[in-house]
């Protein structure tokens, strides 16, 4: 039986190859679409879920609450991770993280950037089971001046050679290396770590400033408890403690709050942006389930296809059933077949979508920055499974609607003379109202896809043309590099150098350029004759900074080289500072933080320092302090000639060779900088407009099949109306008819929704356009005018046929 069947399925795909076309490769591009995203969900959700014991593992995070100000930190200081090693509960492991910045390293006469180094506790591998490639976990990070480098970094330096024993050479110290550590590939948070240096390397006098102080918070502590520890008990006892010991350490030093600690399982970070200087990409669960979403529309928008083609051909195999049910095919025999066709075409779409899915994988990860392979892939189980659910979901639809109406019907009602039998089951065997609900279904979501994307671009392209309140364009950025003491004498020499650099406008120097993650520390102010503390972010900033960046200035003055005192006392705050501390007239204003006592000089109009996802927050400028009158910051900022930066960047590069020979020279655009911060939005809406094309598409093969078959249903119907006289036109107007009343009709249900969902995700965003109310009526259109070119390709070649043809037997 199998075999009669199998050969029956071939010579129905062979009779009706056009349909069994349409059918596969829409199935495919769905099936395909599925998995590639499968593959970005996967990666997505298992950030931290593979490590020995990732689900009793936490990292201690501290919140400042300084009255109705809270600042929840993923960083901790060293002093509360030395003293709570003996008060947490059930504690296994304890390791940390110290960020340490930009380095430059050197191996034998080459020079290397590595820009993400970490002093790192030598149990940080006991907690993390991170495969070595070259070297092994146990010790390597146990003695002075040791390192592990990550996978790429390894690759960079070294090529295939095992590195282990090769010694990398700091600005301050030489490093033996101890391992390699295949990280680039793990879906982890800290996956952008290029080097381990071990703890033990750190000047004592660093150790002893970072370990005097519960505020100072320059780690990431991660602890491993016992399976039997309670999380919430364990944080009350950690707290229990920061009242007794840190409440009064803060009351000493004149700090009116508190400190709170919390546990954070290691599984979560990935996804949680309520901590702040956190370590590099977070993930973005809502764009997870945007993208889940859109696989899931995909494969049903496939599935609607599926099942609208079979659907329109079963009375037009009323009478193949009704033989077979006279011949003695009983009801489980006519699912087999029925579910047989449908798996054999699944299976086939299947076969299809994995040549389009190795040959797409390479783009996609292009987009995504995923790294997933086939070949990892058919070692997954979870692939698998998902696959044959995949599988077998498609295959009952396609195979639901013939199982569930046509194998109920009566041979005697199909086999009795004249046509009576065959209208009969058209009124009754309710395929009309599928096939019209699922081709309403497939442009519901199509519609919603579609208007999705343009909004997404047209808030893409609102944030790019965003007044940010400063100039972005023509901006060069470069690091100084660091450990170069000679810097600091030269800080004026190397601004003129580059200042007298042909193409090159201005020069500035910073910590932080736009976009940059600022600093934050807390200041004393007084108001309303009451002295207030609160944690402001704040960044150092030059002489000629407010010039290159365009700012401006509200009140007061900016840093000046007139006023030496600028130097040490001197400081600036944005509109939004001024706000925050209630001051009207803040010009002259002192405030004092741990850096040093200040008065306020000038107030600069606020500007979009950070992304526009979240309101501007207050901000203090200080000088650059170097000693006499040299100033510099870590970001040299370079103002060029538009349209000459080629030109200017032969000069640049010179210039640095010159100044800088040893170190080589890395730089970036600023405006390509702020471009990356919506990397997330951005992949969103290139994925968005891939699968947007592929909808109208798979939904228009659906339409042409479906048109296909009414047209060659109405043959004679179209004959008879070209004999009294219809034109081509009326036949055309007269098929379009229907079919555009359905996308009219899905264009009704998918506006609403659309604009629904989309006004939540716009509300992500601090500053965002208004709902562009013409994307809906456009996207409306777009369907129809597709779905009008795509039925009427059809319905004009019937229109235009001989009607003799089709009435020679009448």
């Amino acid at each position: 039986m199998f075999r009669r069947n199998l050969i029956i399925t071939f010579r129905r795909i062979r009779r009706n190859s056009l349909i069994s076309f349409i059918t596969v490769f829409g199935l495919a591009a769905g099936i395909t679409s599925c998995v590639l995203i499968y593959f970005f969900v996967e990666t997505e959700l298992s950030y931290d879920k593979n490590w020995q014991d990732a689900e009793n593992t936490y990292r201690l995070t501290e919140t400042i609450h300084l009255g109705e100000k809270i600042d929840p930190f993923a960083l901790s200081s060293i002093r509360s991770g030395n003293e709570l090693k003996n008060i947490i509960p059930g504690l296994k492991n304890m390791a940390r993280l110290m960020p340490v910045s930009e380095q430059t390293a050197a191996y034998e006469s080459e020079i290397y950037t590595i820009k993400n180094n970490y002093f790192t506790d030598a149990t940080f591998f006991d907690i993390f089971d991170v495969p070595f490639k070259y070297g092994t976990r146990d010790s390597a990070l146990s003695k002075p001046n040791c390192v592990v480098i990550s996978d790429k970094l390894s690759l960079k330096i070294f090529g295939e050679t095992n590195p282990v024993g090769k010694m990398l050479r700091y600005a301050r110290n030489s490093y033996k290396i101890t391992g390699v550590a295949a990280i680039s590939k793990l879906p982890t948070h800290f996956n952008e770590a290029d080097a381990f240096l071990s703890s033990a390397s750190m000047l004592p006098q660093m150790r002893q400033q970072l370990s005097q102080d519960y505020m100072l918070m320059s780690t990431y502590t991660y602890v491993q408890l016992d399976p039997s520890v309670n999380v919430l008990e364990a944080e009350g006892t950690i707290n229990d403690w920061s009242q007794k010991v840190v409440g009064p350490w803060l009351l000493e030093n004149e700090v009116n709050g508190k400190l709170e600690f919390g546990l954070q399982p290691v599984t979560e970070i990935h996804f949680d942006t309520y901590y702040i200087y956190d370590l590099v990409k977070k993930g973005n669960f809502t764009y997870v389930l945007i993208f889940a979403s859109v696989a899931v529309f995909l494969l049903l928008i496939a599935c609607f296809n599926f099942m609208n083609l079979t659907t329109a051909q079963t009375v037009k195999r009323s009478k193949e059933i009704a033989v077979k049910k006279v011949a003695g095919a009983s009801l489980k025999n006519l699912i087999y077949q029925f579910f047989g066709e449908s798996l054999l075409l699944t299976a086939l779409a299947v076969l299809i979508s994995v040549a389009f899915i190795e040959l797409l994988l390479p783009a996609f990860h292009a987009i995504t920055g995923g790294n997933i392979s086939v070949e990892r892939a058919l070692f997954s189980p979870g692939f698998w499974i998902f696959t044959l659910v995949l599988i077998f979901i498609t295959a009952f639809a396609g195979s639901a609607y013939p199982v569930a109406f046509l194998s109920r019907l009566e041979p005697s009602g199909i086999l009795r003379s004249g046509s009576g039998g065959v209208t009969n089951i058209k009124k009754n065997s309710g395929g009309r109202w599928i096939s019209n609900l699922l081709v309403v279904l497939q442009f519901t979501l199509s519609i919603g896809i579609v208007t999705a994307t343009l909004i997404v671009m047209l808030q893409m392209n609102f944030m790019k043309n965003q007044d940010l309140g400063f100039t972005r364009e023509n901006i060069m950025l470069m690091r100084y590099p660091v450990g170069d003491t000679t810097i600091v004498t030269k800080a004026n020499a190397i601004k003129h150098e580059f200042s007298n650099t042909p193409g090159v406008l201005s020069v500035a120097t910073g910590d932080d350029a736009p976009g940059d993650n600022t600093g934050r520390i807390l200041f004393t102010y007084n108001k309303n004759g009451i002295e207030e503390v609160q944690p402001i972010n704040f960044t150092r900033a030059d002489y000629d900074f407010p010039d290159l960046l365009g700012l401006k200035i509200e009140k007061g003055r900016w840093f000046s080289r007139d006023f030496p005192t600028d130097m040490h006392e001197g400081l600036i705050i944005n509109e939004a500072c001024a706000k925050f501390l209630g001051y009207d007239d803040p010009i002259g204003k002192e405030m004092r933080s741990g850096i040093g006592e200040g008065k306020i000089i000038g107030v600069v109009k606020d500007f979009n320092y950070a992304s526009l996802r979240s309101e501007i927050e207050p901000l203090v400028f200080m000088l650059p302090m170097a000693g006499s009158d040299q100033v510099f910051g870590r970001t040299i900022m370079l103002r060029l000639n538009p349209g000459e930066h080629e030109a200017a960047l032969a000069g640049i590069t010179a210039t640095w060779k010159k100044l800088f020979p040893a170190h080589p020279m890395n730089y970036q655009y600023l405006s390509d900088s702020l471009d990356r911060m919506y990397e997330k939005e951005n992949i969103m809406l290139k994925i968005l407009g891939y699968f947007a094309l592929l909808t109208i598409l798979i939904s228009c093969l659906g339409l042409f099949g479906l048109s296909a078959f009414t047209t060659e249903k109405r043959t004679k119907e179209i004959g008879i109306r070209k004999v009294m006289g219809a034109s081509v036109q009326q036949i055309i107007a007269l098929i379009l008819r229907d079919f555009l009343i359905l996308i009219v009709a899905a264009f009704l249900i998918a506006a609403p929704l659309t604009w629904y969902l989309m006004s939540e995700w716009l509300n992500d965003f601090a500053y965002s356009m208004n709902m562009p109310w013409f994307v809906f009526p456009a996207a409306g259109l777009l369907a129809i005018l597709v779905a009008a070119l795509t039925i009427g390709f059809r319905a004009a070649s019937a229109a235009m046929a001989n009607p003799v043809q089709s009435l020679r037997y009448e």
